[in-house]
């Protein structure tokens, strides 16, 4: 007997502990007039109501996901006013009036010298893209590779020396901008044979 009422005070309590665990904690009041039945009471409650956002900053240069995407430049010659079909070989005829050669930059096959950018976030303020170069491979110097933007997302700064980070990034907008990368003839003039390159690091950051 002893045994099955514990059991059932058991049930009981675990029933009632269940029942009672989800329940909020909220306000009671209440209004009262006994002396003026005719006049208006009122009771007041309150409920607090919280909505946690974690913060997000997104970022893409170029194609989506892992990929870095390349520009590539070749630059062809221009010897005084001949512009010959340039073969690999050794003492080739060719007519040079004693003037240094100019170059020409084309965009590789394959490559593309303009990328879309995109910019979100949701921070408080604002956010600012900027970016730094690595990698420097040869004689190439970073302000030597010129950005032009259009759209809403500006490159930070007129080349790839990143000088001018790009701030007061609105929050809560999808922001687009397409950036167009170039060399000078001048700029390329000065470099040396061979493959001069380098790595441009853009960094999107809330303040």
């Amino acid at each position: 007997m002893k045994t099955s009422l514990f059991k059932i005070l058991t049930v009981t309590a675990g029933a009632a502990l269940l029942f009672a665990g989800p329940v909020a904690h909220a306000e009671s009041t209440y209004g009262y007039n006994a002396t003026t039945p005719a006049s208006p009471v009122s009771a007041t409650a309150r409920v607090d109501i919280e909505v946690n956002i974690p913060k997000l900053i997104l970022l893409r240069v170029g194609s989506s996901g892992a990929t870095i995407d390349k520009v590539t430049f070749e630059a062809a010659p221009t010897v005084g006013s001949v512009n010959p079909t340039w073969t690999d070989g050794n003492s080739q005829p060719v007519d040079w009036d004693g003037n240094a050669p100019t170059f020409a930059a084309t965009v590789a096959a394959g490559s593309n010298a303009t990328v879309n950018a995109y910019l979100w976030h949701n921070n408080t303020t604002t956010a600012t893209l900027s970016c730094a170069n690595s990698n420097i491979v040869g004689t190439l110097d970073p302000t030597q590779i010129t950005v032009t933007h259009t759209g809403g997302l500006a490159h930070p700064g007129a080349n790839t020396g990143c000088t001018t980070p790009t701030t007061s990034l609105a929050r809560n907008t999808a922001l687009t901008g397409q950036w167009t990368y170039a060399v000078t003839p001048a700029a390329i003039a000065n470099m040396a044979a061979g493959t001069n390159s380098e790595r441009v690091t853009y960094t999107a950051v809330t303040l």
